[in-house]
């Protein structure tokens, strides 16, 4: 039994499986009644039930283990794991991240899991992919290595010769340790997992172009990029290739790698015209602080979206005039989208009133936000009633802005509606609970 902290896979006498299971689970709990326990029995016995699918009991031992040493990695490790074999993500993570923090970032055991909550919890490729990138730079030859290493680089669809390649490594590495079980076993539970991925991408040929996109982005492999695209051009795979470059478009976007995401959009806009891809344009060329740039290329997104279902121009078009600082340009396009819109938006609203507040339009700012209050269900509720306190506050209507700025509190104790309330109360002459909310606010500034 190994857990790669103190006792390595080499060390160990028996690597625990299906098959050994029982015979593992009796041994360490006679050992426990001998009055003989370690919090590595107990990890020990946890991992043995989880392995049987006995997932109550395992958790129970895993906690038992902690107990004995809370810094003991290993058992934070199990519990993570039998917390994600349960889908219980956000529970895990807490584990995993623990685990990680005291055996360090070479854990791969650990580290293998970071990436799978990246992907299931998270739905995050590129953090998955970064934390598997750190996985495949640790220098290692155990087996179960190489079969997760293996599982990690079938989920990001890179070259199936690479995952076989793994597969190869880890049975050779069953041999030279002498674990003649384990070979069986291993190739067994990863078998069951290619399988099963197999059929997921045959069923789901969206989802292994996407994450193939996405790892080849992340890696910076643009040739490779250019190559996978092309070859669908070649097989007229339209909706695939369509699907492709929305894909590597968001990835550019998201890591604000606006230039190469504007030229890779000139690079598809040559094969077929795109509303999705004219828009990519906008928003980067907007980032880029390149306005007239942005609404042209936004004003080609609305050509050809016909019928206006992906994209709201009005609201993007406002967006730009408004950080190219034309306020009232932007004004006006907001209330284009207002009227365009079937069902009233509080975004639209509450965008009105910051360009109001830009042109110093106190009054006007202040019935967009109360718009914006009126019909929104509680998405927004904490900076519609933040801005409402302030403008209030700005009128001198201090009783009104503490309506709204303790709705706001209790949406949300951050810095600004604790700082907020410290000053309407100030002009309400109550310094002594001011000064409480502005040392509340003190606490959270960063």
């Amino acid at each position: 039994m190994y857990d790669n902290i103190n006792v390595k896979y080499e060390d160990a006498s028996c690597i625990i499986g299906i098959l050994n299971s029982f015979r593992v689970i009796s041994q360490l709990k006679k050992k426990i009644k001998d009055g003989h326990s370690t919090a590595q029995d107990y990890a020990f016995i946890a991992n043995a039930y989880n392995i049987r699918g006995e997932s109550k009991k395992a958790f129970r031992y895993a906690m038992r283990s902690i107990q004995k040493d809370r810094r003991y990695a290993y058992a934070y490790f199990i519990a993570g794991q039998i917390l994600f074999d349960r889908n219980k993500y956000k529970k895990a993570e807490k584990y995993i991240s623990r685990a990680l923090k005291l055996a360090g970032n070479d854990y791969y055991l650990a580290l293998f899991y970071r990436a799978e909550l990246y992907i299931y919890d998270d739905e995050n490729f590129i953090k998955a992919y970064e934390t598997g990138k750190s996985y495949f730079d640790i220098k290692c030859d155990y087996p179960d290595y190489y079969l997760l290493r293996a599982i990690l680089k079938m989920q990001f669809s890179l070259d199936f010769k690479e995952v076989f390649a793994d597969i190869w490594l880890a049975f050779k590495s069953f041999i030279k340790y002498k674990q003649p079980l384990c070979i069986l076993e291993g190739i067994y539970v990863l078998g069951c997992v290619f399988f099963a991925r197999l059929i997921m991408i045959i069923v789901n040929k969206k989802e292994m172009l996407t994450n193939r996109a996405n790892a080849l982005a992340v890696m910076g492999r643009d040739s490779e990029i250019l190559e996978l695209y092309k070859s669908l051009s070649a097989k007229k795979k339209f909706k695939e290739k369509e699907e492709l470059s929305k894909e590597l478009l968001n990835v550019y976007f998201n890591n604000e790698n606006y230039k190469k995401c504007i030229a890779l959009a000139n690079k598809f806009l040559v094969e077929y015209k795109s509303a999705y891809v004219y828009m990519y344009k906008a928003r980067s060329y907007d980032c880029l602080g390149k306005y007239d740039k942005a609404i042209e290329n936004l004003d080609k997104a609305y050509e050809y979206d016909d019928e206006y279902k992906e994209h709201k121009y009005y609201f993007w078009k406002a967006k730009f005039n408004f950080h190219a600082d034309k306020y009232k340009d932007a004004i006006k396009y907001i209330n284009k989208q207002i009227l365009y819109d079937e069902s009233p938006d509080p975004e639209n609203y509450m965008f009105k009133g910051v360009s109001n507040f830009a042109i110093d339009d106190i009054d006007a700012s202040l019935e967009s936000f109360l718009d914006a209050f009126r019909v929104d269900k509680g998405d927004f509720r904490d900076d519609i009633c933040w801005w409402l306190a302030r403008l209030y506050h700005i009128k001198n209507e201090n009783n009104k802005a503490l309506i709204y700025v303790d709705i706001a509190l209790m949406e949300n104790k951050d810095y600004y509606n604790y700082a907020m309330k410290g000053d309407i109360l100030t002009s309400l002459k109550r310094i002594k609970e001011a000064n409480e909310f502005y040392k509340k606010a003190s606490m959270l500034e960063s």
